[in-house]
């Protein structure tokens, strides 16, 4: 064992420009046969076929990848943090390095590594790094076929922050971390060390570099299916304090309200009720949410009574993937809700993007079956910020897709007054959102085909049309004499 260890720190202790690829390559081969020469021997088959056959199935059952050391524990052989820290590191900017930017003094030092290849042919350079890659991708299976523990969790959390100005090392490095969570979240060592855990998913959710957050939020989602709810609260809370957090960067803000949306999105609507349930429950409702093995009526409190408060502050947020990413939480939390929450948020929506401080009273119909718009004042200073209106509008389009026209045309003069003062927006990406607003709108036709007649009515009821000046108009207009030129064709 001290002889590994000896191999291991030999790697770790040295940058890898200071190492000839060759004596790389034997160090690495030397600590390989080491770990598989000293493995105990196998045990002898047994007559019972069958009984054989499964317990080899039972070792492997839910195994991605195949431990090339089953008699060894990395952190059972390398049990310094120091010494594990420095070969995990060694091992992903090895393995993953090898397209970075080297930066200016790494270029001047890596020119005696060049001076030491120039005897060795191109080719044989190619071939030396491909075998190289080959023996570190055995100890990265090595380190994915690991339980979790604290040390081997500390080593990843330590890769990541050593690797700050490596993207692609950082990348490679969170994709192996999120294969190696999904490869242990159904063991009870997952949710031992689970704070540890949590801190090690934020370091890829809040990372800077939008690969690595886009990587980390693909293979959230099976292990969050891991998380009991009081654990799911608990990430949840780490979430929202990130983007309620002043400080927090656009980035963390933006990964952060990405891991909400799969938060939500692990709740799934179920069409039939299960036995657990009353009679009397089954008799109310058809439906119920459904998450990992949990039965519910409606989402858990601490996502209910939070998520306004946590939404609204992002749709108003100056990066424009922020306030998409927030209105794809709020669309999905309001799809797991009933429809009463939805008519709610719409109203709320509409009273936010009203300039006026009090509440619009409602007008219905006029006698003559025409809308009568409510005139609101319109001064620039008015007008709400840009970006909000933008984020408020978004939500609002999301929500007339879903609910059907007759309930639009309850609060038809509130709704419309607010978006007739928005097509007045200084901002002209606000008029665009609003135009595109009254497309979906207009789409209600289809519905109750008053939507096109209001719309139209609404849109002019406060044009002032002078039919004289148009007659005039028309009057003083000189038609244009076209004279055609050329030579005509007889047949």
């Amino acid at each position: 064992m001290e002889g590994i260890k000896q191999y291991f720190n030999d790697l770790a202790s040295s940058q890898p420009r200071d190492l000839d690829i060759k004596s790389e390559i034997s160090t690495l081969q030397a600590i390989k046969k080491c770990l598989t020469s000293e493995a105990p021997l196998a045990k002898k088959p047994s007559l019972d076929l069958e009984q054989d056959f499964l317990t080899v199935a039972a070792d492997s059952l839910g195994a991605d990848y195949t431990d090339p050391f089953p008699s060894f524990k990395l952190d059972a052989v390398l049990q310094s943090q120091e010494e594990l820290n420095d070969f995990t590191l060694y091992v992903l900017e090895r393995r993953y390095g090898w397209s970075e930017v080297q930066s200016s003094r790494e270029q001047s030092d890596d020119k005696e590594q060049k001076q030491r290849d120039k005897a060795i042919d191109h080719e044989q350079v190619g071939r030396l790094k491909s075998y190289l890659n080959e023996l570190l991708d055995v100890f990265i299976h090595w380190f994915l076929c690991q339980s979790i523990s604290v040390p081997i969790l500390c080593s990843f959390r330590n890769a990541i922050s050593k690797a700050s100005n490596r993207p692609v090392v950082r990348n490679q490095a969170v994709v192996i971390i999120m294969d190696w969570l999904h490869q242990n979240c159904h063991q009870p060592c997952f949710h031992k060390h689970w704070r540890q855990v949590q801190e090690l998913l934020s370091c890829g959710i809040t990372d800077i570099w939008s690969a690595i957050r886009n990587a980390c939020i693909g293979r959230l989602k099976p292990i969050v299916d891991r998380f009991t709810l009081v654990k799911l609260e608990a990430f949840y809370c780490t979430l929202v304090k990130i983007c309620q957090n002043r400080q927090s960067s656009w980035q963390a803000k933006e990964g952060a309200i990405m891991a909400v949306i799969v938060i939500l999105r692990n709740f799934h609507w179920v069409g039939r009720l299960s036995h657990s349930f009353s009679e009397h429950s089954i008799n109310e409702t058809s439906f119920y949410l459904k998450y990992g093995h949990e039965e519910m009526n409606q989402l858990p409190r601490f996502l209910a009574d939070s998520l306004h408060s946590l939404i609204y502050p992002l749709l108003a947020h100056p990066q424009i993937s922020v306030r998409e990413n927030a209105t794809k939480a709020f669309s999905s939390f309001l799809s797991r809700c009933d429809f009463q929450e939805a008519l709610n948020a719409l109203d709320e929506a509409i009273s936010r993007l009203s300039p006026l401080k009090e509440p619009i009273s409602v007008v219905s119909l006029v006698d003559d079956g025409a809308t009568r718009v409510v005139d609101l004042p319109a001064d620039e200073e008015q007008f709400i910020d840009p970006y909000e209106a933008e984020g408020l509008i978004s939500v609002c389009i999301g929500l007339i897709k879903q609910i059907p026209a007759s309930f639009l045309l309850q609060k038809w003069t509130f709704y419309f007054s607010v978006y007739n003062i928005c097509l007045m927006h200084p901002a002209s990406t606000v008029r665009q959102a609003t135009s595109t607003l009254l497309k979906y709108l207009v789409a209600k036709s289809s519905q109750a085909p008053v939507v096109l007649k209001l719309t139209l009515q609404s849109l002019v009821t406060n044009w002032c049309v002078s039919v004289e000046q148009i007659l005039s108009m028309h009057q003083g207009i000189k038609r244009p004499n076209i004279k055609i030129t050329g030579k005509s064709h007889k047949r």
